[in-house]
């Protein structure tokens, strides 16, 4: 598997379709099969039970459990839930009961910093605030749609990356969890940016598999994946950082869009742009 050759942890989709129908079960297993020693995190959606939850994680092996938030998804599903009450009472259950680690993944529609502190709040240590600009699902789930389309929503519901990390690293370190970064990465200066704002970790797909559908070269992908590690360590090097924790004392300026974002939600943009003196100081 090419994430096990290239060191880097692997997500599966929602475990939902495995749950519900033993019959494609092992079309999940095959990710543990191909990739024995490879880290794996399994993936469901919040409106499941720890019972499942459970499930999820035993039918990958998985060494983590991404729980995901997509609820303008459901909205535009023809199919989809409206009732989304009981997901951080689930989520709270899991995350008490589930032996391995918790990630709550938001689908490419970001998260505010309540959201995030909510999640904290009930004992969720890593989030991944996943912006757009990447999978738009309102777009997906809308050409399946016969009538009432939800055109005017596609591409206008939620926020970026950029700025779903600038909220969650506006929370006090105390309480604000391990943030994932995803949603719209297309290249390691993408991935730089995201560390350099706060990020602990970075995740991307899309650029791969679209890579890997058009050119069927399994080792050409991997070459790929590890070009983009060796241009991250790269551009670290260009800004004079050795390590993550030095690349977020280096001074950064926020783009117009992402300073009146900040404005709006009384957030210090500025402080961002004078990093390496506020360190001195």
């Amino acid at each position: 598997m090419i994430s096990y050759l290239a060191n880097i942890p692997v997500a599966s989709g929602s475990v939902s379709a495995g749950i519900k129908d033993p019959s494609v079960a092992k079309t999940f297993s095959v990710l543990r099969f191909e990739n024995p020693d490879g880290i794996i995190f399994a993936n469901l959606g919040a409106h499941h039970d720890v019972e499942n939850a459970k499930r999820a994680v035993d039918l990958l092996e998985a060494n983590a459990l991404q729980i995901h938030l997509n609820a303008p998804q459901e909205i535009v599903m023809p199919e989809g839930d409206r009732d989304f009450s009981m997901w951080l009472t689930n989520i709270e259950k899991i995350v008490r009961e589930i032996e391995v680690p918790v990630i709550v993944k938001e689908v490419g529609f970001g998260m505010s910093r309540e959201t995030v502190q909510q999640l904290a709040s009930v004992g969720v240590k890593t989030v991944d605030v996943s912006g757009t600009g990447g999978t738009d699902f309102i777009k997906i789930e809308n050409t399946r749609r016969v009538m009432d389309f939800y055109d005017f929503l596609e591409g206008q519901w939620g926020q970026s990356t950029v700025t779903s990390i600038v909220e969650a690293m506006s929370l006090p370190e105390d309480i604000r969890p391990q943030i994932i970064a995803s949603g719209g990465v297309k290249n390691p200066l993408d991935i730089v940016k995201a560390l350099a704002l706060g990020a602990d970790l970075v995740g991307m797909s899309n650029r791969f598999l679209r890579y890997f559908r058009e050119t069927h070269q399994l080792e050409s992908t991997l070459n790929q994946m590890i070009s983009f590690k060796d241009f991250t360590r790269e551009l670290m090097t260009l800004a004079g950082a050795k390590t993550i924790a030095e690349l977020r004392q280096k001074d950064m300026l926020l783009g117009s869009d992402v300073q009146n974002w900040c404005q709006a939600r009384g957030i210090d943009w500025q402080s961002y742009a004078n990093r390496s003196r506020l360190k001195r100081n």
